[in-house]
């Protein structure tokens, strides 16, 4: 498993979260990953990564790691106290292949 926390992120991404659920709550995305260099060839790996997203949608943030973010004067404890109950879902996560390249895709709730 190469990431084992939920914090094992920047923390940039936690306070556009938190904004996020303050200003946009229903919103709904899509993004599509893009491999710069044409002639990598990712699909062998398809398997892996998908593993990869597996374990990481069983993670959840620990009573520890809350602490943490509760410490950090920014943040909100209704956000601290969303991100409690936070866990990713792989049903919004499409891996797979198009035209002889790897494809991922997530598409759903913002959060």
């Amino acid at each position: 498993m190469i990431i084992n926390s939920l914090l094992d992120t920047d923390l940039y991404k936690l306070t556009m979260m938190q904004g996020v659920l303050h200003q946009f709550p229903w919103a709904e995305v899509q993004y599509e990953f893009k491999c710069r260099d044409e002639d990598a060839d990712i699909r062998p790996i398809a398997v892996a990564v998908k593993e990869e997203i597996r374990q990481l949608c069983s993670l959840r943030f620990t009573k520890t790691e809350l602490d943490y973010l509760r410490n950090l004067r920014f943040m909100k404890e209704d956000f601290i106290q969303f991100l409690r109950l936070f866990q990713l879902n792989a049903d919004f996560i499409h891996i797979g292949e198009e035209k002889g390249k790897f494809v991922l895709k997530i598409k759903g709730p913002w959060l």
